[in-house]
């Protein structure tokens, strides 16, 4: 039990010490008042406005030679992700229009995931071939291009959207 404390009171330490004021990302404040700040695994995005949530997502794109290409942060759909398959069910409870903070920022997952193509499953009850999406895992470390729709009043019915490049190699 005691090796158990000792660990336990040393996590606690090594934790309390990265999560420290100090170590946190600083946001990039732009001319108009948004706030964006990139951690290691997202990107918060706070604009003055509401979000409609389940409905607005982010868009997060990285240019190739034929402009930009936009990635995806989560799939709602059975997939496959780096040649294995993920079967996702996940729902949205309730749409509401919530108001964009610091405390409930807009957010966008890193890494992020690029379509390669379709790729063929073979369902267990019925023995038939059905075409999956492929996607593979992408960190991207160059600059990023972001577009937002946010809503400027309460009602979420006052459109707008947000559009910002970040350079994620720094």
């Amino acid at each position: 039990m005691r090796r158990f404390g000792w660990m336990l009171l040393l996590i606690l330490t090594v934790g309390c010490s990265v999560n420290s004021k100090n170590s946190q990302p600083q946001p990039i404040i732009t001319e108009t008042g948004e706030h964006v700040t990139v951690f290691p695994n997202y990107i918060a995005i706070v604009v003055p406005g509401y979000e409609l949530t389940c409905l607005t997502d982010p868009v997060l794109s990285i240019q190739t030679a034929d402009g930009w290409l936009p990635l995806e942060d989560f799939i709602m759909q059975p997939h496959y992700l780096d040649d294995k398959f993920n079967f996702v069910a996940g729902m949205c409870d309730e749409v509401g229009c919530n108001k964009i903070n610091h405390e409930h920022p807009l957010a966008i997952g890193l890494p992020l995931y690029q379509h390669i193509g379709e790729r063929k499953h073979l369902l267990d009850r019925t023995g038939e071939i059905k075409m999956l999406p492929a996607y593979r895992m992408v960190s991207p470390t160059q600059t990023v291009k972001l577009d937002i729709t946010y809503f400027l009043d309460d009602a979420c019915s006052k459109q707008q959207t947000y559009s910002t490049t970040i350079d994620l190699s720094n």
